[in-house]
């Protein structure tokens, strides 16, 4: 009988030390994820008042809560870069509208590139890609469009504490990706541009001595472009 007693006291004790082993243990947890939390918010208010000081750029204005918050919505609202709840997409160029599968037909292929870009060292980004009604659309819009291909930053969030540099996507004359006939529209009248803010100067400087060649090098551009034709194809 005392024996049994025995047992049963050792067993309660043994519960008693898993259910305090387990407090424990859920504490610990507990206290790790509010650090880490805290901690990715403050490296990412410090990235972005970091760069809105040097830049100016009010996309990384941090006012409280507000701007974090407002940007957050606008990355989970994106589905691979294209308006996740969205019936209709706005042309990128005239801004008429027509059904999401309609208008995904033509996109920008520099602007494809980049997405995929972005997509490898951003884990929440509000860029979004561009598509055109038709191919006479990109080409009178271009001037306007050509100018969202230079040098670019993603803003810091509490996933990624980290604001990210792009370089700029200028290499070569406008291209469309048609996602129907799976290849790629080149429209040699739709010039790069080269010349970008103060902070790329010198890059755009070497650029702008190097065109001659890059002409030259047009038709080897487009061979190796058949590369990534082959992994636009896997975007959808």
């Amino acid at each position: 009988m005392s024996h049994e007693k025995s047992q049963r006291r050792s067993s309660r004790k043994s519960d008693e030390n898993n259910t305090a082993i387990n407090k424990n243990t859920a504490n610990s947890w507990d206290e790790f994820w509010r650090d880490a939390v805290s901690e990715n918010e403050r490296k990412m208010r410090e990235a972005n008042r970091a760069h809105f000081k040097k830049t100016g750029d009010r996309n990384f204005e941090d006012v409280d809560d507000v701007s974090d918050e407002r940007y957050m919505e606008k990355c989970r609202g994106l589905d691979r870069g294209v308006p996740r709840y969205a019936v209709t997409l706005a042309c990128s160029g005239c801004g008429c509208e027509k059904s999401k599968k309609a208008m995904m037909r033509l996109e920008c292929a520099q602007c494809l590139e980049m997405y995929k870009e972005r997509k490898m060292k951003v884990v929440m980004d509000a860029f979004e890609r561009a598509f055109f009604c038709s191919e006479e659309c990109f080409l009178e819009h271009w001037t306007e469009h050509k100018m969202r291909h230079g040098p670019a930053y993603s803003r810091a969030t509490k996933e990624n504490g980290e604001v990210h540099r792009f370089e700029a996507h200028d290499e070569g004359c406008g291209t469309l990706w048609d996602h129907g006939a799976l290849k790629r529209k080149y429209f040699h009248q739709c010039e790069p541009n080269t010349k970008w803010d103060d902070v790329d100067t010198e890059k755009s400087e070497k650029k702008a001595n190097n065109n001659e060649e890059q002409e030259e090098g047009e038709d080897e551009d487009e061979d190796n472009a058949v590369e990534s034709d082959k992994e636009n194809e896997e975007t959808f």
